[in-house]
């Protein structure tokens, strides 16, 4: 379906992207622990319920949005240094399925498994699962595949 007139579609994974170096954006989250072999990788974020970013995203009702999902994954696969991936690398945000909200205050971990696989065409594609603790009952919060250039198609 097309926008109406004036509106123009930006994706969000462009925004974050484009955000100035000396922006106060602070992070809602710190990456504790990243294991990579081979084509898959698993790491675990802690979220911080008292970042900037919930109290607008949403007052009184903290979630964490679906782009910092997103550059969640990024972070996981630029941190994996086999894959010699930058996260402004990403090429196109293929799938998204947002399954359950993220409340900082309930979850203060999510665990990413991303799985890596070339394409003929140079790119590289990642599948990324997004999970609470299996304390929590192991809640699928959300799946995200995203598109990247290889090292010898920015060139």
């Amino acid at each position: 379906p097309a926008l109406p007139h004036g509106f123009v579609f930006v994706h969000p994974a462009h925004l974050l992207l484009s955000r100035p170096m000396n922006s106060p954006f602070v992070s809602p989250y710190t990456l504790e622990s990243l294991q990579a072999d081979g084509p898959q990788a698993r790491a675990c974020f802690v979220l911080d319920a008292d970042a900037p970013l919930f109290a607008a995203h949403f007052p009184g009702n903290p979630i964490l949005p679906g782009v910092v999902q997103i550059d969640m994954v990024a972070k996981v696969i630029a941190a994996c240094p086999e894959w010699q991936m930058d996260e402004a690398d990403i090429d196109e945000v293929a799938n998204v399925k947002y399954l359950h909200i993220i409340d900082p205050r309930v979850h203060t971990k999510v665990y990413i498994s991303v799985n890596c696989k070339p394409s003929a065409d140079g790119r590289r594609h990642f599948r990324a699962t997004l999970t609470s603790d299996v304390t929590d009952g192991a809640i699928h919060f959300s799946s995200i595949s995203l598109v990247m250039r290889s090292q010898t198609s920015r060139r």
